[in-house]
């Protein structure tokens, strides 16, 4: 399935359905010492023929890089990285390459929290519908047209008015389906 998950993300980014994307691994451990030893990121990611562009004055770059922490406790065996740029297929075998294993491929750009809920970091706080909302960047009229539903729907299920069925679930997994459903379906539970 991870195979599959990969060739799919590449080709959503190849017909441009995505403009960013985020990658759940194992980092090896060349990344996680630049990282933590505060070495040059950008230096380190054009080491490996990953271009990374400054945005902004702040030195806010259009690659990502998150280690999670909880409170005092920080993970250096996991991280993700988010691409918010157009790659080619080198590129993206490169950034793959910083993984020692990937754990997830994700069609969008994952804020901390949730990355740190597909974890299980948070103990008693699952992936809610209203976190899967902020991933598929549409709105909610947009989501609905798209999966063939009333907006009202989808406004239900957010503010739990309305349970998600199977069919909705299936709908929305395909319109969307690097997403991280099975850690969404595992809160249910």
């Amino acid at each position: 399935m991870s195979i599959f998950k990969k060739d799919l993300l590449f080709k959503m980014i190849e017909e441009g359905q995505i403009k960013s994307f985020t990658i759940l691994g194992l980092p090896k451990q060349e990344l996680v010492e630049t990282y933590f030893n505060r070495k040059d990121l950008i230096k380190f990611l054009e080491s490996k023929n990953i271009k990374c562009n400054i945005l902004d004055e702040f030195d806010r770059t259009d690659i990502g890089i998150y280690f999670p922490s909880i409170g005092k406790k920080q993970y250096v065996d996991v991280c993700s990285i988010t691409i918010n740029k157009e790659v080619d297929e080198g590129e993206y075998n490169n950034i793959l390459a910083l993984f020692d294993e990937v754990l997830g491929y994700y069609q969008t750009d994952i804020p901390a929290k949730i990355i740190n809920k597909i974890l299980g970091l948070y103990k008693d706080e699952p992936l809610t519908f209203n976190d899967m909302l902020i991933l598929m960047k549409d709105n909610q009229s947009e989501i609905a047209r798209k999966i063939g539903k009333s907006r009202q729907l989808i406004a239900d299920m957010k503010s739990g008015k309305a349970k998600m069925g199977i069919e909705t679930l299936a709908l929305l997994k395909k319109e969307y389906p690097l997403l991280p459903w099975d850690k969404f379906i595992e809160s249910f539970i």
